[in-house]
């Protein structure tokens, strides 16, 4: 099966990083954060791992500095300088890849918690919401749990 790449290179003086990333607005989201003065990519890395792009870009355009703590590495300081510096980038960020911060899953929504219970029993946050996303979002929870984890059984296979 054929599959797609994005990747990110970072030069140091001591090492060369090769960094993947399955869709073009996780990778863009990564450089975004990574531009970010104490950003680099293990915390970048570790944020994506933890939300995705669209809850960065949301976090980032209301000012939830919260919820970007929740990666590892991510302090208050830290968080409150993401927001801050990215506040104006994220408007052209969201635009260029098709989504608005707006429009992210509300956090009483179905897919919301669905995606929250795959998250809970192992899968990557950014896996869980995409094949979340798949389904319609006023299904059961159960449901679409049921639907989700069939997707997502067939990725890794």
């Amino acid at each position: 099966e054929e599959a797609k790449l994005y990747t990110y290179l970072n030069v140091r003086e001591d090492a060369l990083d090769l960094f993947g990333f399955a869709t073009i607005t996780e990778l863009n989201c990564f450089k975004m954060l990574t531009g970010v003065n104490g950003v680099g990519p293990k915390a970048g890395l570790a944020i994506l791992s933890e939300l995705t792009p669209e809850k960065v870009a949301a976090a980032v355009a209301t000012g939830d500095s919260k919820l970007l703590t929740r990666a590892n590495g991510v302090g208050p300081k830290l968080a409150k300088r993401i927001a801050l510096e990215l506040k104006d980038k994220v408007k052209s960020f969201g635009a260029a890849d098709g989504f608005e911060p707006s429009a992210v899953i509300s956090a009483s929504s179905n897919a919301e918690k669905a995606a929250e219970a795959l998250a809970v029993l192992g899968y990557a946050p950014s896996d869980a919401s995409l094949a979340v996303g798949r389904f319609d979002s006023s299904l059961p929870v159960e449901e679409l749990i049921r639907l989700s984890l069939k997707e997502l059984g067939g990725k890794f296979s």
